[in-house]
This record gives structure tokens, C-alpha cells and sequence, in this order.
């Protein structure tokens, strides 16, 4: 029976070769694209998610309340916060802290690489997982400056000699030692966010915070910010609501009660870090992704699924009406209606397996050039083989129900009567279907113009500094090296400008922050800042609005660390001067002392435009060691001045690479993610509406098919072609103008909540629900035109020989 049944449905679809064509072409593509889309996802949603109690592990971080109302975000807690949640709460069973550090590591004789390298204390590999290729996790760092390194990172340093025993260099702001190899780590997965992705690990911390005054502050102080990465956790079936309701008294044992007030401490999962860290937490970590994006690309994927469904039922139930006669004799010859049904269903499946294993191997096909795109590395993996094959069954069985249900049901006499009909089977059921898949394809393309214009604006926006000629280097060394390195470099014309500073807006890096106070003023102010020499506003072409410059004899050295300023000159940007209400002149005070504010600046952009322009000072001051260099080249001589500028990296630092990056790739530092994910919604639209343009071709192949007769009439009596087209077109442009009756409000929704995600942003202008509409016509017109000029075109005798 079943050999039967897959013979006649074999027999059926060969027999209508388009329709079979259209429906499995279509639906493959709706399910390649919806499958890649799938993976990304699986992608996305699976960070950290290897850890093996990764459900139960929970990120402890300080936010702090400001006098002004605002809040402040740290990205970690006060050193002892990590043991005495252990000891104190009974819902802990582990509480594990480090720090983490981006220095140079050198290797004697080779060139130095930049590494990700925590400081841990003992308790981090019982919480995280992070298995071990040699040595021990428990013993390996227990001897001082000892440490683990990641499989391919050892790799780097050593190529294929054995890593185990050698020693490294760590040389940073608070580096600068000699560590001993002790054990090499698998390959953290790429799916970790930054802070869980070390690329060394040790349990020493260098001698500069070991046997300096910043080991206190980082490991045995309450007070000041929380700056070791803090994780816990719980026992098993512990509510995370119990830590919650217990920290504010936490907070009162150990910091009195006015910090109740101040002082807040958030408990976040780990597995949502990745994607909610800002949006649900305020906490502002690099490295992350975006859930409203992921939202919106699930959210893509599933309309392109319903557009390629609507084409399969669409084409389906228009073709049925053309077997009622095949029915009919089924049953006179004794066919029961659940044969019919089985056979009507069997086909649609088939026809729809066909489609997935066609849409495998597309997928197959794509992923090498998604995933180079991408940057990651998906696979099909057979677990969701199954779940793929019930999608493909259910497609088939959604599909094939209406016509076999339908048609099974009709009696033998009725159905034999039918000569034909002009008008096609169910019109109504179809159009409705149309309309909803011009719908969705419209608030694609209006929700894809949208984005691409927002990104689009973020990217070309003024950030308030000329970056197109600008090269960064990052440095290591304190003393005169950063002084005499940018002597040497101004030496070449080439480079007209050269400023050092501890952190750069290019590529975005997070600047540090300091309360800082002024006269009058009732609250302190959050104020980001940056140490630079007196030459920064005029490197960047920032424009000084008011007040003067910094001069050189401004510029004064930092103690040991830029926490701890001398009085120094300061230039605060225009959104600090507001929020302080000070002008040049006036005295401003931070880490207990006056500072002279010699002028304002204009505002600039350090961070996305999804962000506001937060407070920012500029310290005319240097640090012990400086962390990047920044240069102003003129365009004329760009070849040798990066010639030169290789020259004097090489003298300054011999072992080391040359990396220099430039200003004209900020917006793929600030913007990478966006752009790739505009790049997605730009393709899976694209592929929306081509699914959609080969389901239109093929009703409109099937309605020029069944009023043949109708045409024929027609021309006989005297209509022109152009009649006749417009006979056959009218119907869709009717069903498009009812599509954006329902688009437009749907999209207009969605992508005015999707805006709000974003400081700076387009304004939401009819112009995209227009264009969308626009769109969806012109595609309209070109897919039919071809079978409604055909069907104008035919011989009116052979129309009328067709009965």
C-alpha cells in the first residue's frame, strides 16, 4: 500500500515538473537561510554555557547609587567580597575572584604578543571548567609566578616545542615579571565571553600589587571600586532570590550603613552575560552581544519560514481543484476518503523532505563562506537532524491537510460535474494567503531600510575628531621611552602629530572614571577621564571651545598610578562643564584635591551611538607606562611614514610585532556586530522577497493557466493585449495595496521600539513604509509581466480548441 502511494505521488509531481520546481526551490532556500539563521542563534544563546554547573553560577558586581541619582557600573566586586559570601551565606557553596590584564608576553629571542591573562585565586577552576592538556589545575599554580597557558597560545610563543617549564615575560602597567609554564589549557571555546577566555592564567599576581598598596585595594579592601571580576556558586536548587534579599545587610556588616545607600551589588547569571549584561543589567562589558538584534534575526528567519510556507500551501491548494476529476473516479472505483487523504498528505510531504534535503545541502554549502563572514564556526549538527525532518513533516502536513481534507470530502456526482473552473480552486483562501505574504515581505523591507539606515548614520556620524588620517600604536615602557619614541617619530614630515595617553577613544577602550565635585554644586558628577600629554586635542583636531590648551609645562607626572593625581590642569568636554557648572578658570576637586580647569572642549564620541556622550576630563599628566601612541599623518606621505614609524617601533621594541591601527577602521571597532548583522537582514530579506517572487509566478502561471478559455473570449471579441494584462495584474496589486493596510502599522511598531534602543537615531520617516510598498510593486509587476504578456499573446483559437 505504502509502495503504492509513494508511486502515484512520485508519478503526480513529475507530471507538473514547474509547480514541483517552484515549491521545492522555494522552500529549500526559505529553509537554508531559516536553518543558517538557526545555527547563528544556537550560536549566540550557548555562550558559556560549556561550563559544567554553568546554570548555577552567578557574576557578583558593584553599581554604585551618585549623589546626582545616576548610577555607576563596575565590572566586578571588592576583593573580599568573593571569600565572605562564601563563608556567610549558607546558599554559597564557592565564591571565586580575579583580575584580568592585557600585557605584552615575551618569550627571550622572539617577538613579544599581547595575551589575555587572569589572576585567579584557588577556588576558579572548582567553578569554571577549563580542562588541562598537562599538569594539574589543583597543584600546577601552586608555586608563585607559575602559570597555565591555552594550547594554541603556547603554540604562538614556542611554535611545536613542548611549552612545559619555559618561562614568560609579563610586561603591563602592573606586569613585569618572569612566569614558569606549568600546564597548557584545551582551547577556551569561542562561544566564552572576554573574561572567561583567558589566554594564561596564574594565581600570582605581579610584584608591583603584590607587595604594593594596590594588592590591599584589590584584595583585602572594602572601600573604593569593585575591580576583581567576582563569581559565585550556588548550592544545588538554591533560589538566586535568596542572595538578593540578603546583601543589603551584607552590605551593612561590612560597610557600614550609609553604604546601604550608595553601594549596590547586582547578581546576574552567567549564561545571560552575553547578550543582557547592558540591556538588563546596565553593565557596560566588551565583548558582548546584543539580544533585541538576535530577537529581531530569530524574528526574520521565522517570517521567511511562513513565506516560504504560504508558497507551498498557496500552490498547493490552487492545484487541487485542478484534480477534482481525479477524485471523483478514485472514488467511483472504491477508494475510501482516508486513501485520498493519505495520498493527498503523502505528496505534500514528500514534496516537502525533498525541499529539506535540498536545503541541507545548501546549507552545507554556505556555511564556509557564513562563517568566514561571521568570524565563528557553526556545523549542522546531527542532534537537530531530527528536529529538521519534523519541521519538513509539518510543512508537508499544514500544506497538504486543506486540499486533502477538502477534496476527500466533495461526493463523486458533484465532483464529475465540474467541468472546470474558471476562477481557480478556494481564490479566497489564496488571495488571504497572498496578502499576508506581501505583508511580511513589506515590513521586511521596510525594517531592513531602517537598520541599514541606522547603522548606516551611526557609522558616518561626526565623532566629534578627525580620525581618517590618524594611526595608533599600543606601548609598553615607562620612563622617557614614550618621550624619546615620539621625538624620533616627529622626526619623519610625514607625521605631523603625535600625542600619548592611557587609554584611546580609537579603538574604543573603556576609560576610567572618578566622582568629582565642584563649588555650588549639590551632588558629585561621574566623570570619565583620560591621562594625555598637552599635544591630544590637537592630534585628534578636537576643537577647544573656550579657555586655552594644554602647554607643556602643564604636563606632570603621576605617582605610581593614574588613581592617585597630583593637582593637575584640566580640560573638561562641553558635557562635563554642564553638568559641573564650571567655566575655565574655576576649580574642580577629585581624589582629594583642587584641580585648575584651563578650558572646555567640544563633546566627541568615545563609545557607539547607541550611547550619550558621558562627562570627560583630560589630565594633562603621563603615567609610568603609557599605553598607546597616537600619530597624525599627512596622506602624501603615508607609505614612508609608516615606514618610519615601523623603523622606530623596531629600534624602541625589537622582539615586538608592529600593529599600528587606523582611525579609518573605527567604525568596524565600534560598529563590527551591527554591520554584519545589517549585512544578514540584508540578505535573508532579499531571499524573503525571492521566495515570495517564485510563489507569485507561480499563480500567476496557474490563473493565466485556468482562464485560458476567459483570454481567448476576450480576444475574440476585440480586447488589446494591454486589456488583458491589466486584467491579470490588477488582482495582485490590489492584494499588495491590502498588504500594506497591514504592514505598514506592524512595522512602524516594531522598528520605532527597535529606534529606542539608540541615543543618537533616524528619525522614522514615512519615506521607508513608501519605499517598501514601492518595492513590493515593482517586484510584483516584473514577476507577472512575463506570463501575463504570454497568456495576451496566445492564439485566440488554440485558447478556445483547450475544451
Amino acid at each position: 500500500m505504502f509502495k503504492n502511494y509513494l508511486t502515484v505521488a512520485i508519478r503526480n509531481l513529475a507530471r507538473h515538473k514547474t509547480y514541483t520546481f517552484i515549491n521545492v526551490i522555494g522552500l529549500a532556500i526559505g529553509l537554508t537561510c531559516s536553518t543558517l539563521i538557526l545555527l547563528f542563534l544556537q550560536h549566540e544563546f550557548s555562550y558559556d554555557r560549556h561550563h559544567s554547573k554553568a546554570d548555577r553560577i552567578y557574576k557578583v558586581f558593584q553599581s554604585q547609587r551618585l549623589p546626582s541619582g545616576d548610577m555607576s557600573y563596575y565590572y566586578g566586586a571588592q576583593g573580599p567580597i568573593a571569600p565572605a559570601m562564601a563563608e556567610e551565606f549558607p546558599e554559597v557553596e564557592r565564591a571565586t575572584r580575579f583580575i584580568q590584564r592585557r600585557p605584552s608576553v615575551g618569550v627571550e629571542g622572539k617577538e613579544s604578543l599581547y595575551g589575555r591573562v587572569t589572576v585567579a585565586d584557588h577556588e576558579f577552576f572548582n567553578i569554571f571548567d577549563f580542562p588541562l592538556i598537562e599538569g594539574n589545575a589543583q597543584t600546577g599554580l601552586q608555586q608563585p609566578f607559575s602559570a597555565f597557558v591555552t594550547q594554541s597560545f603556547a603554540q604562538r610563543l614556542f611554535g611545536n616545542e613542548d611549552a612545559i617549564g619555559k618561562t614568560i615575560t609579563l610586561n603591563s602597567k602592573i606586569f613585569d615579571d618572569v612566569y614558569t609554564i606549568t600546564g597548557i589549557l584545551k582551547d577556551i571555546p569561542e562561544n566564552s565571553i572576554p573574561e572567561l577566555a583567558p589566554q594564561i592564567i596564574t594565581a600570582t599576581p605581579s610584584r608591583k600589587i603584590f607587595e604594593g598598596k594596590d594588592a590591599r585595594e584589590i584584595w583585602e579592601t572594602w572601600k573604593g571600586k569593585g575591580i576583581a571580576r567576582t563569581y559565585i556558586l550556588l548550592k544545588a536548587n538554591t533560589p538566586v532570590s535568596a542572595i538578593k534579599q540578603k546583601l543589603p545587610d551584607f552590605v551593612r556588616r561590612h560597610m557600614g550603613d550609609e553604604a546601604v545607600e550608595t553601594e549596590n551589588y547586582e547578581v546576574m547569571p552567567l549564561t545571560q552575560l552575553y547578550l543582557q549584561a547592558y540591556q538588563k543589567y546596565g553593565l557596560p562589558m566588551m565583548g558582548t552581544g546584543d539580544l533585541n538584534a538576535c530577537y529581531a534575526l530569530g524574528g526574520t528567519g521565522l517570517f521567511i519560514v511562513i513565506i516560504a510556507c504560504i508558497n507551498f500551501m498557496n500552490l498547493s491548494t490552487a492545484r487541487s481543484a485542478r484534480r477534482m476529476r481525479e477524485v471523483g473516479l478514485r472514488k467511483v472505483v472504491g477508494a475510501k476518503r482516508s486513501q485520498l487523504i493519505y495520498q493527498f498528505l503523502g505528496e505534500s510531504i514528500l514534496l516537502s523532505l525533498l525541499a529539506l534535503v535540498l536545503a541541507l545541502g545548501l546549507t552545507e554549502l554556505t556555511l564556509p563562506a557564513f562563517n568566514g563572514f561571521m568570524q565563528i564556526n557553526l556545523s549542522i549538527k546531527p542532534a537537530l537532524l531530527p528536529l529538521f525532518a519534523v519541521v519538513a513533516v509539518g510543512v508537508g502536513l499544514l500544506a497538504g491537510s486543506y486540499p486533502a481534507f477538502l477534496l476527500s470530502s466533495f461526493r463523486p456526482v458533484v465532483v464529475l460535474q465540474v467541468v472546470r473552473n474558471t476562477k481557480g480552486g478556494h481564490a479566497a483562501v489564496r488571495k488571504g494567503l497572498v496578502v499576508i505574504q506581501f505583508a511580511i515581505s513589506m515590513v521586511l523591507i521596510a525594517a531592513t531600510l531602517i537598520i541599514y539606515q541606522q547603522i548606516e548614520y551611526m557609522r558616518t556620524a561626526d565623532m566629534g575628531f578627525e580620525r581618517d588620517r590618524l594611526v595608533l600604536l599600543q606601548i609598553s615602557g615607562g620612563g622617557d621611552l614614550p618621550q624619546v619614541m615620539k621625538t624620533e617619530l616627529l622626526k619623519h614630515t610625514g607625521v605631523s602629530q603625535v600625542s600619548i595617553s592611557h587609554y584611546s577613544p580609537v579603538p574604543r577602550t573603556d576609560a576610567d572614571h572618578r566622582l568629582v565635585s565642584a563649588e555650588g554644586l549639590d551632588a558629585s558628577v561621574d566623570v570619565r577621564f583620560l591621562l594625555t600629554d598637552h599635544d591630544f586635542l590637537n592630534t585628534y583636531q578636537i576643537p577647544l571651545l573656550s579657555g586655552r590648551n594644554f602647554m607643556l609645562q602643564d604636563q606632570r607626572p603621576v605617582n605610581s598610578s593614574p588613581d592617585k593625581p597630583n593637582a593637575l590642569a584640566i580640560l573638561l568636554n562641553e558635557a562635563a562643564a554642564k553638568r559641573l557648572k564650571v567655566q575655565p578658570g574655576e576649580q574642580i576637586e577629585f581624589a582629594g584635591m583642587s584641580h585648575n580647569v584651563v578650558g572646555i572642549f567640544k563633546d566627541f564620541h568615545n563609545r557607539s551611538l547607541q550611547h550619550a556622550i558621558d562627562p570627560m576630563m583630560l589630565l594633562c599628566s603621563f603615567h609610568e607606562q603609557q599605553a598607546f601612541m597616537t600619530m597624525r599623518v599627512d596622506n602624501q606621505n603615508r607609505s614612508a611614514a609608516m615606514a618610519h614609524m615601523e623603523t622606530v617601533w623596531k629600534k624602541t621594541f625589537p622582539t615586538r610585532s608592529f600593529s599600528p591601527f587606523f582611525g579609518s577602521e573605527a567604525d568596524r571597532h565600534f560598529y563590527g556586530n551591527e554591520l554584519k548583522q545589517r549585512s544578514l537582514y540584508v540578505v535573508s530579506s532579499g531571499l524573503a522577497i525571492a521566495i515570495a517572487c517564485l510563489g507569485l509566478l507561480g499563480l500567476i502561471a496557474y490563473t493565466a493557466e485556468v482562464r485560458t478559455k476567459e483570454i481567448g473570449i476576450r480576444k475574440v471579441l476585440g480586447a488589446t493585449e494591454v486589456s488583458i494584462v491589466s486584467l491579470l495584474t490588477k488582482e495582485f496589486l490590489v492584494l499588495v495595496a491590502l498588504a500594506s493596510v497591514l504592514a505598514w502599522p506592524v512595522a512602524y511598531y516594531t522598528m520605532g521600539e527597535w529606534l529606542q534602543n539608540f541615543v543618537y537615531r533616524i528619525d522614522l520617516s514615512p519615506a521607508y513604509f513608501i519605499a517598501s510598498t514601492g518595492v513590493a510593486l515593482v517586484i510584483t509587476l516584473i514577476t507577472i509581466a512575463y506570463q501575463a504578456l504570454k497568456a495576451a499573446r496566445a492564439n485566440p483559437v488554440e485558447a478556445l480548441r483547450y475544451e
